[in-house]
């Protein structure tokens, strides 16, 4: 008998699954806010503000996972919400810088892994995750970690690119994909969608966007796009499906 048939491999010894979540940080770059992306973040906002809380008020815990540079914690603290923000890399150390200058205690935003949160269970109202699930290498177990961290009754808001004009672009967009695997994740890990709404390229929003993008001579965003740029849900904890 071989040494391999006398000890099976056992995922949970997880060796290999950490050199190869510590080789992926190399792909991690910084995302300074710019007036476009600014724009489309309170937008969504502002959809929270007349769904979730239409009818009470704004208050509790919200955590904004892969909050770069902390330019929505004034927003929702402004709202009534108690922000704290994950990011990792150059976004954490400017982040920190951030919240400084506006007078906010740097303590909070934390340098974590969006997957690997240093959290409670039960601990946030609210998770923001506005372009962060398409950076995760596995996105149902980070759905499942961003529910373990919220209360009951507790909500999500995620926000993901339409993939048919973002496509793959970017070294970690690594789950860029059409809205109804974003559906079926979402489900499977535990979230239960209550509202959507699809950003489509004639929004004055993206239009403005666009023409900052074109004005600088930015080749990232490739031709015009047709229909959706990006799918957006509200999503309450529930219990996840199985068939």
């Amino acid at each position: 008998m071989t040494e391999k048939e006398e000890r099976p491999i056992l995922f949970r010894d997880y060796f290999a699954f950490n050199k190869f979540v510590v080789r992926l940080t190399g792909d991690v770059y910084g995302q300074p806010p710019d007036p476009g992306h600014t724009a489309w973040a309170l937008h969504a906002l502002d959809w929270i503000r007349t769904t979730i809380y239409a009818e009470k008020e704004m208050v509790g815990q919200v955590l904004d996972v892969g909050c770069g540079e902390a330019f929505m914690c004034l927003p929702f603290e402004a709202m009534g919400m108690n922000w704290t923000g994950v990011t990792i890399g150059k976004d954490f150390e400017r982040a920190k810088v951030v919240l400084e200058e506006l007078k906010f205690d740097p303590a909070k935003v934390e340098e974590a892994d969006m997957t690997f949160l240093p959290f409670n269970d039960n601990t946030f109202d609210l998770v923001f995750a506005r372009h962060v699930l398409e950076h995760s290498p596995f996105p149902i177990i980070t759905l499942m970690e961003w529910r373990r961290v919220t209360k009951p009754g507790g909500h999500l808001c995620l926000v993901s690119p339409a993939p048919h004009w973002w496509g793959v672009r970017g070294k970690n967009h690594y789950a860029v994909v059409p809205k109804q695997n974003l559906e079926w994740w979402l489900m499977r890990s535990g979230w239960h969608v209550q509202h959507e709404f699809n950003f489509h390229n004639r929004d004055p929003l993206f239009l403005k966007h666009l023409e900052v993008y074109q004005a600088t001579g930015e080749k990232a965003l490739g031709a015009y796009p047709v229909g959706d740029v990006e799918f957006r849900f509200i999503c309450e904890r529930g219990e996840a499906f199985t068939e």
